[in-house]
């Protein structure tokens, strides 16, 4: 078992965190420039964003959990928010291609 300190998880978490606010940015780009879309396709951009919105909130919860993880949970809970991380990344590339950013 691997020992998980305090640092350890303060480090994680401030990667991660700093990995949030550079997604955050792309996700405002992607506002930006689906507030110039026709209507019609302002809608379609807008459920994407919402979806991005829903992936960012249950990302945040994963990472106020961390705080709280034993030893023996690490892995899981590094797991849950790495694949959060990337599947936030892939929805937000998707998101571009159909945003045209």
């Amino acid at each position: 078992m691997v020992n998980i300190n305090e640092q350890k998880k303060q480090a994680y978490r401030q990667k991660i965190e700093a990995q949030i606010m550079e997604l955050k940015a792309k996700k405002q780009m992607l506002q930006a420039n689906a507030k110039e879309s026709e209507a019609d396709m302002r809608v379609e951009y807008q459920k994407r964003l919402d979806d991005l919105q829903d992936q960012f909130t249950k990302l945040e919860g994963q990472l106020k959990q961390l705080s709280n993880t034993a030893e023996d949970s690490w892995d899981e809970i590094q797991a849950g928010i790495d694949k959060s991380m990337e599947d936030l990344r892939n929805s937000i590339e998707n998101a571009a291609k159909k945003i045209k950013v």
